[in-house]
């Protein structure tokens, strides 16, 4: 800044504030604005610290007339104190952090520990299986991850995991109640009686006792194999015993065994491969050979 006096001033001519808020000179009689001129600058008079009045860029001169604020929040704009615009500051309330920087001012919501909060939500588990949500760090909501055990593939899509069991479709029942089968017609086959109960399995159910039925989707192949213990209340009596159902059996299953004596148990077993669909069965008859 370059301090005059106002003997250097123009004469015959008077300083008065533009529309713009400068200090400009005009004419005797009022007309023409002309800023002051400082060797080839024009320039505009200013108070300077000292209160002296003083030759400025015609920029510096310019002046806010005022501010107001929008909207219908809490307004941050007070007043206007001669040139001086007046601003409320932020203050930080509770959970909450301000920081700055010389173009830009930061609000962060914080958690109770004094680190930033991000999103006022959080999860849970439900039921009394384990749990998979851990914990929440920040924004960052966080979860187990599932691990493969021993016999278990996790297969995953865009929307789903699956968790399939490494084991290989399988079914088993046993005579649990043992029951005397009639056959009144020797050579006509009968359902072998008796109470079953079902027991490991995948893929399989049993639907009545003494059948076992296959509930999987693909065709597949299996081996079947059987243990019976009979028993025959005559003698010189020979039974035929096979395996029948809807399944395919892709080899010959009928056995006989003959008894000599009353009141004897003799051992049966054997074993063979079906072929089956869903819903398909397999269960086990009898009969006796006409003497």
């Amino acid at each position: 800044m370059n301090i005059f006096s106002l003997s250097d001033g123009p004469t015959g001519r008077y300083i008065v504030v533009d529309a713009s808020g400068r200090l400009v000179s005009t004419g005797d009689n009022g007309s023409g604005l002309f800023p002051f001129s400082y060797g080839s600058t024009d320039r505009t008079l200013v108070v300077d610290s000292l209160g002296r009045l003083v030759l400025s860029p015609l920029s510096e001169g310019l002046s806010n007339t005022n501010a107001e604020n929008l909207g219908v929040g809490s307004g941050i704009f007070v007043d206007k104190v001669d040139n001086n615009l007046r601003f409320k500051s932020l203050a930080a309330g509770g959970g909450i952090q301000i920081t700055g920087t010389p173009t830009a001012l930061t609000v962060t919501a914080l958690d109770p520990s004094g680190v930033p909060a991000g999103e006022s939500n959080t999860a849970s588990n439900l039921g009394a299986g384990e749990g998979i949500f851990f914990n929440k760090v920040g924004v960052d909501l966080r979860f187990k991850s599932l691990a493969e055990g021993s016999g278990i593939t996790l297969n995953s899509s865009s929307s789903e995991v699956v968790i399939d069991a490494n084991r290989k479709d399988h079914g088993e029942i046993y005579i649990s109640s043992s029951v005397g089968t009639t056959i009144s017609t020797p050579g006509t086959f009968v359902k072998i009686a008796g109470t079953t109960t079902f027991g490991f399995a995948q893929n399989f159910d049993m639907p009545t006792n003494g059948r076992l039925r296959y509930i999987g989707s693909a065709l597949k192949r299996f081996i079947i194999s059987s243990n019976f213990t009979l028993f025959s209340d005559s003698a010189n009596r020979t039974f035929r015993v096979r395996l029948t159902g809807t399944a395919n059996i892709l080899s010959t299953t009928e056995q006989r065994i003959r008894f000599q004596n009353t009141n004897r148990q003799l051992p049966l077993g054997f074993s063979t491969v079906v072929e089956m669909s869903n819903g398909q069965y397999i269960e086990f008859e009898t009969t006796t050979v006409t003497e």
